[in-house]
């Protein structure tokens, strides 16, 4: 199935619900085991957060196998392909392995306690 960002995150794609929704349309079509194909092109919306929040909880669900077998991704530069590379990568360990899992969550509750 295709899934085209810009008809999902729209404009600058700053709206973290968006990224959830597209979160949303993918998951399940991985969880039937089919393919994606998620197609960047006329999208303005490329950022790591977007990337962070709406791929990488992809990993929580479904191994990082199958998402790497599954999920094949168009339109989007060299350094945001790496950037995904990375952010799936991570997202894997950060799911399997709870010791990983508490020092990032840990550094995180550390950098926002003083605010």
């Amino acid at each position: 199935m295709r899934v085209m960002v810009r008809e999902i995150v729209k404009g600058l794609g700053i709206i973290p619900e968006e990224w959830q929704h597209l979160h949303d349309t993918i998951s399940p079509i991985l969880a039937r085991g089919e393919e994606v194909e998620l197609d960047f092109e006329g999208s303005d919306a490329v950022c790591t957060p977007l990337l962070r929040t709406a791929l990488g909880p992809l990993l929580k669900d479904h191994p990082l196998e199958r998402v790497k077998s599954l999920l094949s991704v168009q339109n989007l530069d060299d350094l945001y392909r790496r950037t995904l590379d990375t952010v799936l990568e991570q997202s894997s360990r950060y799911y399997n392995d709870p010791r990983y899992r508490e020092v990032v969550d840990g550094a995180y509750a550390r950098l926002f306690e003083d605010q």
